[in-house]
């Protein structure tokens, strides 16, 4: 009797930490109106970097990125 392999694709680990916080701040971003409110919005790279359960790092790359976007 021949064994019978299974036939499965990699898994795709190319999206980074800093990928992935950029997408999400990007959203929440794109997603808010600043112009609702005369308060000064200010995105706190710590808070941010424990809400997202990693490093600071991978977040203020993405920041960074963003900042070049405009």
């Amino acid at each position: 009797m021949s064994e019978v392999r299974l036939v499965v694709a990699p898994i795709d680990n190319r999206e980074t930490f800093k990928d992935k916080a950029y997408t999400a701040l990007r959203h929440v971003i794109e997603s808010s109106d600043i112009y609702r409110t005369r308060t000064e919005i200010r995105l706190d790279e710590r808070q941010l970097a424990q809400d997202f359960g990693i490093s600071r790092t991978p977040v203020r790359e993405a920041m960074a990125q963003l900042e070049r976007e405009g």
